[in-house]
């Protein structure tokens, strides 16, 4: 091939290299509305964006931000869930903004119940199901998935094919990633302002870290 073909060959494979990636940005709904910078021992290790795909209880517009990365096989992120619920009703500054973090293997994998959370989601349903996976976290099978979506009133098609399709797992996966960049030391992990913690708290302990972060 000519050296001149050659070259405008690839200009034009540049080009439409380009016009791809910038299509497919301009369809990802993961706008950042918040960063915060994680550090250990003083040095940035990665940071958190509240992203458009990840679920929001509370205002998106408050003024605290209070990450929980959770799994549906933990027990204790079972009790805590409850605390975190009744922390947003009873205080309008704080959102919280769940990131997946699917660690449990035994007695089952919980992975399947994020993703079946996040086909929840897409109806506008994930906290209701996030809260019905929970409560039957010994249980955490594909026929409870389905019994689950029937009690909400989803659409099971569309709940199915989501699921079989798995189009929504890379959100899953990104944060599973991101837990492991931070590293959390366990679950439920909270990340609020410039403070990490774990475990299963108390009301009274997350209003605080809450009134601290809004100072």
């Amino acid at each position: 091939m000519p050296k001149r073909q050659l070259i405008m060959l690839l200009g034009i494979s540049g080009a439409a290299a380009l016009m791809i990636i910038l299509l497919v940005s301009s369809l990802l709904p993961d706008r950042a509305e918040e960063t915060i910078t994680v550090t250990r021992g003083g040095v940035p290790v990665t940071t958190l964006d509240v992203k458009a795909t990840d679920p929001v209880l509370g205002a998106r517009s408050a003024p605290v931000t209070l990450f929980v990365f959770s799994d549906f096989g933990c027990d204790h992120c079972a009790i805590v869930a409850k605390t975190l619920r009744q922390l947003v009703e009873q205080n309008k500054k704080v959102r919280l903004v769940w990131k997946d973090a699917p660690i449990t293997q035994f007695p089952a994998p919980s992975a399947p119940a994020h993703l079946a959370a996040r086909c929840a989601q897409r109806q506008n349903k994930f906290w209701e199901y996030h809260d019905k996976l929970f409560e039957n976290q010994l249980r955490l099978t594909e026929a409870t998935f389905v019994s689950i979506a029937q009690e909400l009133k989803l659409k099971e098609g569309p709940f199915a094919a989501c699921i079989a399709e798995k189009k929504l797992q890379p959100l899953i996966d990104a944060n599973f990633e991101l837990a492991r960049a931070l590293p959390i030391d366990g679950t439920p992990y909270f990340v609020i302002d410039d403070e990490r913690f774990s475990g299963n708290r108390t009301l009274e302990f997350l209003e605080d870290a809450v009134k601290r972060a809004a100072l």
